[in-house]
This record gives structure tokens, C-alpha cells and sequence, in this order.
């Protein structure tokens, strides 16, 4: 059986089985499912894609959701620029398929931090499909655990926070500019705010929390074309994070 079930809908199929493969190559075993395979599957870890197709997808996975959200195990990725229902999700719009796409890294690497978190039974238990069936029944539902959830997260979490740094690759193209030294600043400068666009994607979701980010550059090139020049920048953002872990 999966580890990792990638929810997605009928017409993102084949981005979502590209998902998976990137996961297996990793060592994760995953499966695209629709709703109703990922409801009855109970995943270690559901990949959510947000996508202009996926509105009734997400609607119809709505219980499913909301039980994976609280144990802390789904994965939020957006396949279009689209507004998706979690913000704290993982931009993926830009990615064509390859392997060292960097923001393909990031959900790599919340997934494998999801998986290695011990699961807590009494969590499990108290948002399980059974728990969750007999409040829907009662007519309670997600609002009693909303209400009561500053004392069950007390009594069923006990959080460790461990120092970390993730890396990904970095390879940006600076705007034109008169002269070297201008082109040179302004490709740095793009690659400084593209390795914090970076760090923020990965402390969204409640996985890693973010300390600091940094840079280091392993190559740099400078052309001039029609009296303008323009640089490009090599290198690796450097995530400097703390990794939850729930006991």
C-alpha cells in the first residue's frame, strides 16, 4: 500500500503521476488517487493539488481533509496559479516535469518529514473516520473539535523542534543593465529574493519553521548584447529551519 496519495483531479492526472514518480525516486512509495480511493486508503500522507479543475474534487474530499489537516500529514501544491482553499501551499505552476526543480525538493522534503513524525494514536483516534462519523451523525462534526481544541491539541501533541538547514539549487537570470557591474548586483539580488521565496515555501504547513536563509554562489557569467549586459546566477539557496516532530 501507498505511503503517499496524491489527490488530484481527473484532468491534472498526468502532472499528479509525474508527482509520484519524483516521490518514488526519492524512496517514497506513492499513488495518484480521486477522492473517494484517498478516503478509503487512510494515507500516511495526502499531496493535495489545487488546480483550476480540482474546485469539486476538493469539496467532495472536504472530511477527508479537514481529519488529515489536524493529524498534521497533508501536503498543500498549487498545479495553476490558482487561490487554493490552504494559502500555506507549495508553488508548483512553473514545474515541467523535472527532477531538480527546487520547489519539487521542498514538497520531497515535507512529505519525508511528515512520514518520519511517529503517528499519535490518541489523535488518530479522536479525528478517525469512526470519531469523526458519529459526531457528523450527532450533528457536531468539526465544530465540537474546533471548540475544543486548545485542550485536545494539549493533551494529544507533545512537539520537538530540531535544528536543521535544507539546500536547493539555484539558477537565476538577472535583468539587463547598462554596464557589468550593475548586471552583476542585480543578478545577485535576484537570486537573494528567489532563495527567500524558496525558505518561505518550506516553513508554510507547520513542518519546518523558518530561522534563516542564505546563499552560495558556485558560478557566475556575464554577457553584453546591444550595449546591454546581463548576468546569471548559480548556486544554492541555504534554508537554515527547525524540523517538528510530534511525540
Amino acid at each position: 500500500m501507498a505511503q503517499v496519495l496524491v489527490l488530484s483531479a481527473p484532468e491534472d492526472s498526468a502532472r499528479a503521476e509525474a508527482l509520484v514518480k519524483s516521490l518514488e525516486r526519492a524512496g517514497v512509495k506513492a499513488a495518484r488517487a480521486g477522492a473517494a480511493q484517498a478516503a478509503a486508503g487512510d494515507p500516511s500522507c495526502l499531496i493535495v493539488c489545487h488546480s483550476a479543475n480540482s474546485q469539486s474534487l476538493l469539496r467532495s474530499s472536504e472530511a477527508l481533509l479537514k481529519r488529515l489537516e489536524v493529524r498534521g500529514r497533508a501536503v498543500h501544491v498549487r498545479l495553476d496559479k490558482v487561490a487554493p482553499a490552504d494559502p500555506d501551499s507549495v508553488d508548483l505552476s512553473h514545474w515541467l516535469g523535472g527532477q531538480r526543480n527546487p520547489a519539487l525538493a521542498i514538497v520531497r522534503d515535507k512529505v519525508q518529514s511528515i512520514l518520519r513524525t511517529k503517528p499519535n494514536r490518541r489523535l488518530a483516534w479522536l479525528t478517525g473516520p469512526r470519531t469523526m462519523a458519529a459526531l457528523a451523525y450527532l450533528g457536531l462534526g468539526g465544530a465540537l473539535l474546533q471548540l475544543a481544541e486548545p485542550w485536545w491539541r494539549g493533551w494529544v501533541r507533545h512537539e520537538v523542534w530540531t535544528p536543521a538547514e535544507r539546500r536547493y539549487p539555484l539558477f537565476e537570470s538577472g535583468p539587463p543593465r547598462p554596464t557589468r557591474t550593475e548586471a552583476d548586483l542585480a543578478a545577485g539580488r535576484f537570486a537573494r529574493a528567489q532563495a527567500q521565496r524558496l525558505c518561505a515555501q518550506l516553513a508554510v504547513g507547520g513542518e519546518f519553521r523558518l530561522v534563516s536563509v542564505a546563499t552560495a554562489e558556485s558560478r557566475r557569467e556575464c554577457s553584453n548584447h546591444a550595449q546591454e549586459w546581463r548576468c546569471t546566477w548559480q548556486g544554492t539557496a541555504r534554508c537554515g529551519v527547525k524540523i517538528r516532530e510530534v511525540r
